[in-house]
């Protein structure tokens, strides 16, 4: 059977979005809603262990699990187009990157030279000094941060090495910030996300096609999907009014189920008159009945 289209324009199955995430884990299969956690790459028996304490389980429960707020890093810029103080996201290539010592103890620089066709900037990332180890130059980066045009400086807030499946997720477009532990990160979060969130289309829809067509709700699995990676707030906005459409929608079901099976049960009291209030009545009359 032919799937309809969406009743409404919205970011479902049949719209472009992000390249997502693909892993290279031994036996990666999670076909069904109801696989642990275990089957997406990087989740051990530890890590699925602090998932638990979010009620994390299950692919399902992982798909549920929504995220509070979005991150607008829709702004793309070239160096040379960059505002003082704007936050922006920064396509570039790493030309040298090295650590630079300072005299607090607890204060640890990273500071890189990225270009692109438009210019150069001084690129400095705190407390990360792994990164002089991981990042080369020659590698093609998106940074997000904010511009400090007086110095040059762009204080990164994220990034992301391109060329790496999945590049994009934690930079790009809405990004979604969730509930997290201690030991499971909000990029840990969206990378899992990006592995499984299409199954979200195998998920069964409850509303019946009148109904939601009638009020142009999209498909269940299109909402789930625009929960975590909306395209426009617009979307999000659409996805959230479907999901809450849908959970009124089953409760007044299934009271209206129990009110039904209540009226079939009920017995109602027999009464028998023993006639004394009717004579009584009667007798009160001021005229006589004919």
């Amino acid at each position: 059977m032919i799937r309809p289209r969406c009743p409404v324009p919205f970011c479902g199955s049949a719209s472009p979005r992000k390249k997502l995430p693909r892993t290279s884990k031994q036996n990666f299969n999670p076909k069904r809603l109801d696989d642990p956690l275990t089957v997406l790459s990087g989740v051990g028996p530890a890590t699925a262990r602090a998932a638990a304490t979010l009620g994390l389980f299950t692919i399902r429960d992982l798909l549920f699990h929504f995220p509070f707020r979005h991150e607008d890093y829709t702004s793309h810029r070239r160096i040379g187009e960059l505002k003082w103080d704007e936050e922006a996201t920064v396509s570039c290539c790493l030309e040298s990157i090295s650590r630079r010592p300072t005299r607090r103890r607890n204060l640890r620089l990273v500071v890189a030279t990225v270009g692109d066709d438009t210019g150069y900037m001084e690129a400095l990332w705190f407390n990360q000094d792994y990164l002089a180890d991981q990042l080369t130059a020659g590698d093609r980066l998106l940074l997000r941060g904010r511009y400090y045009g007086g110095s040059r400086t762009f204080r990164v807030k994220g990034h992301e090495l391109l060329g790496k499946q999945g590049a994009g997720l934690h930079t790009t477009g809405f990004v979604p910030v969730y509930e997290t532990t201690a030991r499971i990160s909000v990029k840990r979060l969206r990378g899992w996300l990006g592995q499984c969130i299409q199954l979200a289309a195998r998920m069964a829809d409850p509303l019946p096609a009148g109904v939601r067509d009638g009020l142009r709700l999209p498909w269940k699995s299109d909402a789930v999907i625009a929960m975590h990676f909306p395209r426009t707030p617009a979307d999000y906005a659409t996805a959230r009014r479907r999901l809450v459409f849908e959970e009124l929608y089953l409760m007044q079901l299934g009271l209206l189920s129990h009110r039904q099976a209540y009226e079939r049960e009920r017995r109602g009291v027999r009464l028998r008159p023993s006639g004394e209030l009717t004579r009584r009545f009667i007798e009160g009359l001021p005229f006589r009945l004919t």
